[in-house]
Order: structure tokens, then sequence, then C-alpha cells
């Protein structure tokens, strides 16, 4: 079965255009992250300023999304990424432990993993 396009929900888009428009340093991409040439659209919107990633991922492409912005190289400052608890665990797992896989390996080799807080269910609308 095809797994469901990892773009914004149509019913999400109006809202963020509404709460998100009056900014002039916002701008929402409705696009595949996967299929994106992440520098050129980095280039485009921010030139050579600094800049940060900061996402809230779908649990089904939480790996790739992640190892796309790592092995890309893309030259951001930081990245700080939401994902599910489970997917934490995994992402952060020491080295040896039972969590510890492909993932955490991979992510470690790039960076320094960490998890900074937990997210309630109802901080989120639907909950």
């Amino acid at each position: 079965m095809p797994q469901p396009s990892p773009t914004l929900s149509p019913s999400l888009l109006p809202v963020l255009k509404e709460t998100l428009g009056e900014f002039d340093n916002v701008t929402i991409l409705n696009a595949d992250v996967l299929e994106l040439d992440l520098k050129s659209v980095i280039k485009e919107h921010f030139g050579d300023m600094p800049f940060v990633v900061c996402a809230n991922l779908p649990y089904y492409i939480t790996s790739p999304i992640i190892m796309k912005l790592l092995e890309e190289n893309i030259g951001a400052e930081n990245l700080t990424v939401m994902v599910q608890k489970e997917a934490a665990a995994r992402i952060c797992a020491a080295p040896g432990s039972r969590e510890a896989g492909a993932l955490s390996a991979a992510v470690s080799y790039y960076a320094d993993p960490q998890v900074l807080f937990g997210v309630s269910r109802g901080s989120f609308m639907p909950a």
C-alpha cells in the first residue's frame, strides 16, 4: 500500500496562512521534503544568512527526513525536530543499548542528539 504524501493536510494550510500570515519572515512550503532540493530552497529563501531547522516530523518518515537533513550537509546551525517519544529514544540511544540501531549510530556520527522535553497530547489540535 503506498504511503501518503508527506505534505500538509488540506485543512491545515488555511490555518497556517491565517495564523502566520502577518509575519513577513515565515514562508510555508507545502511540499514533500524528501523530494526538495534543500540547498536550492535554502539559498533562495536565506541567501548566506545563518538558519536553523525546526520541524514536527511525521512518525512514518522520521528517519528518512532526519537522514536527508544530516547527509545533505545543508549548513543549518541547529536541527531541532519534534518526534514521537519512541523515535526520540531510538535516535538518542547509547551505543550497545537495546534501543540503539542504524539510525542512532548515523545521527551520532553527524550530531549530538538530545531529548529536550516531552510534549503532551493536549498540546495538539486535534489532540
